[in-house]
C-alpha cells in the first residue's frame, strides 16, 4: 500500500505592523521551505529565500499583517496545487505554526539559541547518510543569533558538537569570530565579503604585537572583541611612512593609503579569527577523542563563509571531509529548522540535500508569451556545448539555468561566466558588477582535474574553499588567483550540474583548462537574479549580446532601444500599499510617542522579550530605551 505524502512547512520569517512601517529590522535572510514526506524519506520540494522575491537585501523586513503573510505563501504553495490548509505541520514562526511541540525552541535548556542549532543541523542532517555513518565535528559561528522566538542575550551565543554514527553530542559553548567581522563592518562600512578579499589583494603588512588570543562565548560579553578591533584600528591607523620596515610592510601603492590600512587591520582580524577556529576545533577533538582524519568537519554561522579559515583547519588538522550546506549563513536557518523538525519526528529519516538548486525556477515559454522583450531578441538557438566554449572565448556571457541555487553564492545556475586564461575577464566582471577593480573573481573546475590544478585539494561544491594553485599552473589562468596565488574554489561534477559540467568539459575540450570564471547574477547591491525579465533586464543593461536562458542561446540586439538603467522591480507584494498620509496616520496610531527607529529595532529584534508589550503606553517607551543601555550590543 502506498503512502500518503504529507508536507511540512519550515519557516524563518516575521509579521508586525508598525516594524513593517518603519522598515525595522526583524530575522535577516528570511526565507520559507517546503518539505515533503513518504515513509521516512524526506524530500526538499522548495526553498524560497524572501530577498530573491522582493530584491531586498538579506531580506529582514517584517509582514504589516498576518493576511498579508499568509497569503505570501499560499502564493508560493500555489506552484504544487497546494495551500497552508494542506500542510501537515508548520515550525519556526510562532504566528503560523501548527506543531504541538514547540519544545524545540527551548533545546539547550536556554542555553544555546535555536537559531544556532539549525546552523549545526543544517549541516550534520543535510546527508544523512553520512550522519548515520560517519563522525562529525560541527561547528556554529556567526554574529549572533536572532531574538524572535528566544532572549539572544541569554546563555551561550555559540556551540559545537561531534556526531558519531548518528549519535549526537551535548552541545559545547565556543568563541564566535563572526563578532569580529561584524565590528569590522561596522567600523569600516564595506561587507565582509569585500574586507576579505582587500585583506588578501594588498601588500601591506602590520606587524601587530598584541596578543591575538581571544575568546567570546556569550553575546553579552562581545566588548571583549569591541576593545580589539578598536586597539588594532588604532595602532594600525598611527602608522605613517616614517615606520615602513620598522612597524610595518609600507604602503602598497596600487591602493589608497586608506585601503591600505582597513588591508592591515583586517590581516590582524583574519589571523586572530583562525586562531580562535583552531582553538575551537581542538578543544571538541580532545573532548570527544576525535582523530581529525577519521571525521568530516562543519562549519555554519556567516562565518562559515570565511574560506581561508575553512581550508585552514582542513589542512591543520587533515580532515577526511567537509560537510556543511550552501547556505551555511542565515539563509540556511530555514533549513536547519525543516530538518531538527523532521529529525524530532522521523528519527531514522532518509534524507540528500545532493546540490544546491533547490530555489525557484522559471519558464522560458511562459516569458516569451509575455513578449515583453521581443524587440530585443534577435534570435533563440539550441544550446552547443562548442558555441558556449567560443562565446566563452570572445567574452563573458550571462547564464540562467533551472532552479536557482540557494545560499549567498551564485554557483552555475545564476551567473556570469568567463575565460580564466585572460586577466581581463576579470577587470571586465567587476566593471559589469561595479565592484572594486582588486575584487577577485571564483574559479569552478570539473571535479576530476582538482587534483592537478591546485595544491592540497579536496571536493568544494558549494564554494567553501580557498586554494593555492600549483605554480606551474598559475599562468593559465590570471583571473581566478588572488595575490598569494589561492583561489576560492567550486568543484563541479555531472551529478550536481550536468549542462554546466558539459560546458566547462567542452572548454577544456576545446583550450585545455577545464575551469571556467563564476560570478553572481546580479547588480551592486541586489540579490541574486530570480526571474527571466530580471535577466534580460541586466543583460540589456550591461551590453551583453548573447545570454543562455534555460539551455537556449540568446542573441540580444537593440541594446540602445533599452531606456532602463536600474534593476527590474521585483514583487512588492510584501508591502503597504498605502499612501503617504495614510502611512504617518498609521505610524502615529501606532507608534503616538515616537519611539525612536533606533531603539523600535532594538525592541523588535528581541520580539521573544517585547512581542506582547503595548508600544502606545508611554512608560513602555522608557522602558525599551532603558532595556537597551543595559543589553543592547
Amino acid at each position: 500500500m502506498q503512502t500518503k505524502r504529507k508536507y511540512y512547512l519550515s519557516s524563518y520569517i516575521a509579521q508586525n505592523e508598525l516594524a513593517h512601517l518603519m522598515k525595522c529590522e526583524m530575522r535577516t535572510n528570511q526565507g520559507i521551505a517546503l518539505w515533503g514526506v513518504e515513509g521516512e524519506d524526506i524530500t526538499l520540494i522548495r526553498y524560497w529565500e524572501l530577498e530573491r522575491i522582493t530584491g531586498i537585501k538579506k531580506h529582514n523586513i517584517p509582514f504589516y499583517s498576518m493576511n498579508d503573510m499568509r497569503s505570501f505563501i499560499n502564493d508560493r504553495l500555489s506552484e504544487f496545487n497546494l495551500s497552508l490548509d494542506d500542510i501537515d505541520e508548520i515550525l519556526g514562526t510562532p504566528e503560523i505554526d501548527t506543531q504541538s511541540d514547540n519544545s524545540i525552541y527551548k533545546l539547550g535548556n536556554n542555553n544555546f539559541s535555536i537559531h544556532t542549532i539549525c546552523h549545526l543541523y543544517s549541516a550534520i542532517l543535510s546527508e544523512t547518510q553520512v550522519f548515520n555513518n560517519e563522525t562529525i565535528v560541527a561547528l556554529a559561528v556567526d554574529g549572533g543569533p536572532d531574538g524572535y522566538v528566544q532572549n539572544k542575550y541569554q546563555g551561550y551565543g555559540y556551540c559545537g558538537l561531534v556526531s558519531k554514527k548518528g549519535k549526537i553530542s551535548e552541545l559545547h559553548p565556543i568563541s564566535s569570530p563572526g563578532i569580529l567581522w561584524d565590528m569590522a563592518h561596522n567600523v569600516f562600512h564595506m561587507q565582509e565579503g569585500s574586507l576579505m578579499a582587500l585583506a588578501t589583494a594588498c601588500n601591506s603588512v602590520c606587524y601587530y604585537k598584541g596578543s591575538l588570543d581571544l575568546e567570546c562565548k556569550r553575546l553579552r560579553d562581545y566588548h571583549v572583541f569591541a576593545e580589539f578591533v578598536e586597539q588594532v584600528k588604532e595602532e594600525v591607523y598611527s602608522l605613517t611612512e616614517g615606520d615602513t620596515g620598522v612597524k610595518f610592510s609600507g604602503f602598497d601603492e596600487r591602493f589608497s593609503v586608506e585601503e591600505n590600512r582597513i588591508s592591515m587591520c583586517m590581516k590582524i582580524i583574519q589571523e586572530a579569527s583562525i586562531r580562535m577556529m583552531e582553538k575551537n576545533v581542538a578543544l571538541l577533538l580532545e573532548k570527544y577523542n576525535v582523530k581529525p582524519q577519521e571525521a568530516y568537519l562543519s562549519i555554519t554561522g556567516g562565518y562559515g563563509l570565511n574560506c581561508p579559515t575553512n581550508s585552514y583547519l582542513m589542512n591543520k588538522f587533515g580532515f577526511k571531509n567537509y560537510i556543511a550546506p550552501p547556505c551555511v549563513d542565515d539563509t540556511g536557518i530555514v533549513l536547519g529548522l525543516g530538518l531538527l523538525m523532521l529529525y524530532k519526528k522521523y528519527p531514522n529519516m532518509k534524507f540528500s540535500l545532493k546540490n544546491a538548486f533547490h530555489g525557484q525556477a522559471d519558464e522560458m515559454n511562459l516569458f516569451l508569451q509575455a513578449n515583453d522583450f521581443g524587440d530585443y531578441i534577435e534570435e533563440i538557438e539550441e544550446i552547443d556545448y562548442a558555441q558556449v566554449a567560443e562565446d566563452l572565448i570572445n567574452g563573458p556571457i550571462v547564464w540562467f539555468y533551472g532552479d536557482a541555487e540557494i545560499g549567498p553564492r551564485a554557483l552555475g545556475h545564476r551567473s556570469i561566466l568567463g575565460d580564466p586564461r585572460q586577466l581581463e575577464t576579470k577587470d571586465i566582471l567587476n566593471v559589469v558588477k561595479q565592484r572594486e577593480w582588486w575584487r577577485p573573481v571564483a574559479p569552478i573546475i570539473l571535479e576530476e582535474d582538482i587534483h592537478e590544478w591546485f595544491e592540497n585539494a579536496y571536493v568544494s561544491p558549494y564554494m567553501l574553499h580557498t586554494m593555492k594553485i600549483k605554480q606551474e599552473k598559475a599562468q593559465f589562468v590570471p583571473s581566478i588567483l588572488h595575490l598569494d596565488n589561492s583561489a576560492r574554489v567550486q568543484t563541479i561534477n555531472s551529478d550536481n550540474c550536468k549542462v554546466l559540467y558539459d560546458v566547462i568539459r567542452k572548454f577544456k575540450e576545446v583550450t585545455g583548462v577545464p575551469i571556467i570564471c563564476n560570478t553572481s547574477l546580479n547588480d551592486k547591491g541586489e540579490p541574486i537574479i530570480n526571474k527571466i525579465n530580471e535577466c534580460f533586464n541586466f543583460a540589456l543593461r550591461k551590453k551583453f549580446k548573447v545570454i543562455y536562458v534555460n539551455g537556449k542561446r540568446i542573441r540580444l540586439k537593440n541594446h540602445e532601444l533599452y531606456t532602463e538603467s536600474v534593476p527590474a522591480k521585483r514583487n512588492n507584494e510584501l508591502f503597504c500599499m498605502v499612501s503617504d498620509d495614510e502611512m504617518k496616520a498609521l505610524r502615529k496610531k501606532l507608534n503616538p510617542h515616537d519611539i525612536t527607529r533606533d531603539n523600535l529595532n532594538f525592541a523588535f529584534q528581541l520580539m521573544s522579550l517585547f512581542r506582547n508589550i503595548d508600544l502606545t503606553d508611554e512608560k513602555n517607551a522608557h522602558f525599551i530605551e532603558k532595556y537597551k543601555r543595559i543589553y543592547a550590543v
